[in-house]
């Protein structure tokens, strides 16, 4: 990556104009008529033309001071949040700037953390400084997606199973997000995308092989939740987020042994756990007792009640999974007891349970399971049908689409992503 253009002001834009990096003088609306237009004409296209079809756009990137753009002649342009408006290269251009010409993109910013993406990016002027959206086609973004949320070593069934189902969960978003800034982020508030990064040939060949295929319910794109592994059992979306979803409901779950959660044991001191009740609203002086006094129909901890020197408080699984960390209390599927100074938490599973569990996807494509079979399974009551097919039952995106909800406090699709190495394979 080179620095910014050691050019005037004036030259700065005129070449950046040339080299797809003009600023855009006003807000674009293109995403949002792409979308209007191709929402639906994906179909079963192949991967050649992975460009076409519905542009999903995605933050990268947000309450940046300020970014560097370059493109794959490795010309750069500078872009800063000023006070009210963004600066590119040394000139105040308005609330946003957009690139133009062929992608790919490299994005880096003020700390250095770069990225590359495909498509076009979008910065806009935010109240925390900048964000940066990529416009991506609907293939691509998935295509940085596959094996940024699976083992790209894994059975390809499992990660055709995964391709369907984060086609559909950035569909699904697409239409709920309708006049939104962005339809997903790209870490684990949506669902895990690294860009170019993130691409894999066993990714690649995951698409061609479900190319357009989307999970439907009621002929609209379905909520596909998946979490890492569910500890045996799934949870349904009713448990979990209290809005019941016919398709996600608890389904028993085998051979998930090969996860590294299968069983986990995490302890936290009592002063760091009471911090987090505080958190939460609740002061009980020092610990001296909890348990878990609800659990719901899968077996996870749905309730606990702590109690101190000053009091009693009763909170759910989620507020102290939240408050904890969902990297260390990895699940709400757990046991809980006082010891000597801290409190010990052991559990099974990782995520919030709801949807496909991947290494029991990853079981059942061992044992011969086709990615049909997988997501029958775990979205049961679903089609499995290419995006052409539901293209006449709607006549926009923004009405019949627009419909179909996220639960209320509805977690992350994931509540851990598999770290990445740079070359996109997941490393245990």
């Amino acid at each position: 990556m080179t620095g910014e253009f050691a050019v005037g002001q004036a030259d700065r834009l005129n070449r950046a104009s040339r080299t797809g990096l003009r600023p855009s003088l006003m807000f674009s609306v293109a995403a949002a008529l792409v979308v209007l237009v191709f929402v639906f004409a994906v179909g079963t296209a192949p991967v050649a033309r992975a460009e076409t079809g519905p542009t999903v756009r995605v933050r990268v990137l947000a309450n940046q001071p300020e970014v560097i753009i370059s493109n794959a002649k490795g010309r750069s342009i500078r872009v800063v949040a000023g006070a009210s408006e963004l600066v590119v290269a040394g000139v105040p251009r308005g609330a946003r700037y957009k690139t133009q010409g062929k992608g790919p993109y490299w994005v880096k910013t003020a700390k250095g953390a770069t990225s590359n993406v495909r498509g076009q990016l979008r910065v806009d002027k935010t109240s925390g400084g900048l964000s940066v959206v990529n416009e991506v086609s609907l293939e691509n973004y998935v295509a940085g997606t596959i094996s940024a949320e699976m083992y790209a070593s894994w059975e390809p069934a499992a990660l055709q199973a995964q391709a369907v189902a984060c086609r559909t969960y950035a569909l699904y978003q697409m239409a709920k997000r309708v006049g939104a800034p962005y339809d997903v982020t790209a870490d684990v508030a949506s669902q895990r995308y690294l860009g170019i990064r993130g691409e894999s040939e066993s990714g690649w060949a995951a698409l061609r092989a479900t190319a357009g295929q989307i999970i439907s319910y009621g002929g609209r794109p379905a909520l596909a939740a998946f979490h890492s592994a569910s500890g045996g059992e799934t949870a349904s979306s009713k448990e979990v987020w209290g809005t019941s979803l016919p398709y996600l409901r608890s389904v028993s779950v085998a051979d998930e042994d090969d996860s590294p959660d299968t069983y986990w044991r995490f302890g936290v001191s009592d002063a760091h756990l009471a911090r987090g009740l505080v958190q939460l609203g609740h002061r009980i002086g020092q610990l001296e007792a909890v348990e878990v006094i609800e659990r719901s129909p899968s077996g996870r901890a749905s309730k606990l009640r702590f109690r101190g020197t000053r009091g009693r408080a009763t909170v759910s699984g989620r507020e102290i999974r939240q408050v904890l960390g969902s990297t260390t209390l990895k699940s709400t599927l757990f046991d809980v007891r006082k010891e000597a100074g801290q409190v010990v938490f052991v559990g099974s599973g990782n995520g919030h349970g709801v949807g496909m569990s991947q290494w029991a996807a990853q079981a059942m494509a061992q044992q011969g399971a086709g990615y049909r079979e997988i997501l029958s399974n775990f979205y049961p009551g679903t089609e499995l049908v290419g995006v052409e097919d539901l293209k006449q039952r709607f006549a926009s995106r923004a009405t019949s689409l627009a419909r179909t909800q996220m639960p209320q406090g509805a977690e992350p699709v994931k509540s851990r992503s598999l770290k990445t190495k740079l070359n996109g394979d997941p490393a245990r």
